[in-house]
């Protein structure tokens, strides 16, 4: 069984767990700095806003279902860019070998 490595969505998924760490390395740090008690008072509020109400399950799958099309979407776009930039590259280095 012979396993073909694609480059391009290898860096694409480590691209976005890139993003993602940043992300939440900011957040940490964005509560690092607000405090404690900000962080308490905001997920208190969080949690009566959102988890109080009992939920709609259509709508928690469409939701469910737009997000991963979306993440979809932005995955095979940076894997297309990432395709066109390898492609680029490879048509400049043989051009400067020839």
């Amino acid at each position: 069984m012979k396993v073909e490595i694609d480059l391009p969505e290898m860096f694409s998924a480590g691209t976005f767990g890139v993003l993602l760490g940043l992300a939440s390395y900011a957040s940490h740090q964005r509560w690092v700095r607000l405090g404690r008690d900000a962080y308490l008072a905001h997920y208190a509020e969080n949690f009566d806003r959102h988890f109080s109400r009992s939920p709609n399950p259509i709508a928690a799958i469409v939701t469910g279902i737009v997000l991963m099309l979306i993440a979809l979407a932005l995955f095979r776009s940076v894997t297309s860019l990432y395709r066109i930039i390898g492609s680029a590259l490879r048509k400049k280095n043989g051009a400067a070998q020839e």
